[in-house]
């Protein structure tokens, strides 16, 4: 049979967003039928999304180490890694100030989060953190092992270690050849290993969704759809506030004078007496 006659024989493919959609419907139901009859089994769908989250930041490490030294060091020569780096910059900057733009536009005309009042905290108070100084931060960006910064997932001083190999590795040439090939190789593997922890993606954000739903019910999708619905059920929120609040002062007056009603009354059946 023909591939073109094979693949309309097996039908159309869900793709992975479609499968992500479906985990997470899935999640919802399961979680919800989970805090109606055993809340305490929604534990069990924990494990599963930490161990999503703990696939992704596994490849974190070699996925920008094996990218950075293959791309800096196959340019092959300092000027052209000069070249990349300064469109490299020119692009950042650029892309993080449409995505700072529209961050500030979408917080400003949708307001998430008004009138949601949070839980106050009744665990232990947060500590304060301090400011990082200037030479606290610079010297931060230089790792004291490699090694300790890819266990601890320090992304930036990754990215300066593997910049700082990938500028030592084209400076000596075509000895560097078998590092540059490995590198690529690394990242090429990488690509695909990353493939392979994105297929479980519907599984960790339906366990994600199980368990928050079964920990918590459904009411904390209605919190989230609050966080960020958009402006027109402020208005709703305000004034379910302010009517609230005007109970809570009616009940105030009312406590504080509770014998003016008795008071009226007696003085009148005594004139009439």
């Amino acid at each position: 049979m023909p591939p073109a006659e094979r693949a309309v024989a097996r039908g159309p493919r869900v793709t992975l967003t479609q499968q992500i959609i479906i985990g997470l419907i899935v999640g919802i139901a399961a979680g919800w039928l989970v805090s109606r009859t055993h809340p305490g089994w929604a534990q069990y769908f924990n494990p599963f999304s930490q161990l999503f989250l703990r696939l992704i930041k596994m490849i974190i490490a070699p996925l920008i180490f094996g990218t950075l030294v293959a791309g800096i060091a196959g340019a092959g020569h300092v000027k052209a890694v000069g070249r990349m780096g300064l469109r490299a910059i020119v692009y950042f900057e650029v892309v993080t100030t449409i995505a700072l733009i529209i961050g500030l536009a979408a917080v400003n005309i949708f307001r998430p989060g008004v009138g949601l009042v949070l839980p106050p905290n009744t665990g232990v108070p947060d500590i304060a953190a301090k400011a990082a100084t200037w030479d606290q931060i610079l010297l931060h960006t230089v790792p004291t092992s490699v090694i300790q910064a890819m266990a601890e997932g320090d992304v930036l001083q990754i990215v300066v270690f593997s910049v700082l190999f990938a500028l030592a590795v084209t400076s000596i040439g075509e000895r560097a050849r078998p590092i540059i090939t490995w590198c690529e190789s690394l990242a090429d593997i990488m690509f695909r290993f990353t493939e392979f922890v994105m297929k479980f993606a519907p599984v960790g954000v339906g366990a994600a969704m199980a368990y928050t739903v079964g920990h918590s019910g459904l009411g904390v999708l209605k919190n989230l759809g609050m966080l960020v619905g958009p402006r027109q059920h402020d208005r709703h929120l305000v004034t379910q506030a302010a009517d609230h609040q005007q109970r809570r002062h009616d009940g105030a007056e009312d406590r504080g004078h509770p014998k003016v009603a008795g008071l009226v009354k007696p003085g009148r059946d005594r004139h009439c007496g």
